[in-house]
């Protein structure tokens, strides 16, 4: 017998397993090449998107360093038989919006989005998009420094 099916759990062979696992990756991978776009049935709840926001934050240096291996970890973490592929979606549709939601523009009352702080945390204050100080080039003598409030100090090198 290759598969015995039980309440909650299915019984497979180890060669019956791998064949599993081999399908699985080789329709995964023909999802990427195909470049299908996600049905309207696998919309993400509020739940697993916080989820996925809470495992970004907690794991953001693999996200930088292997983001196919973030991926597929965020999407074991998930659950739900979401895949890595809509993980990888779902954050570049999130950061999307964020952008969308983050510009500055005049007159435009503060956003409503729910995932906007949470966003902002992963995405808006990072050292190298918004840095601490800047150094200016342009005078050797002169040291531009600019916080986070946008406070702009300029000063004299010590000598």
């Amino acid at each position: 017998m290759d598969q015995i099916n039980t309440p909650g759990f299915i019984i497979c062979s180890p060669s019956s397993f791998q064949n599993k696992l081999l399908n699985e990756i080789n329709s995964t991978e023909s999802e990427i090449d195909s470049n299908k776009s996600i049905p309207s049935s696998k919309f993400w709840s509020d739940s697993e998107t916080k989820a996925l926001l809470s495992f970004l934050s907690d794991n953001f240096d693999l996200y930088h360093k292997n983001k196919p291996k973030f991926y597929a970890a965020a999407a074991i973490n998930i659950g739900n038989n979401r895949t890595s592929v809509q993980v990888d979606s779902k954050i570049q549709s999130l950061r999307t919006r964020f952008e969308k939601e983050n510009k500055e523009e005049t007159g435009k009352a503060r956003s409503k989005w729910p995932y906007l702080d949470e966003m902002n945390e992963l995405f808006g204050n990072r050292e190298n998009v918004k840095p601490d100080y800047l150094i200016s080039s342009i005078d050797n003598d002169m040291i531009v420094e600019s916080d986070k409030n946008h406070t702009t100090t300029i000063s004299k090198k010590k000598k």
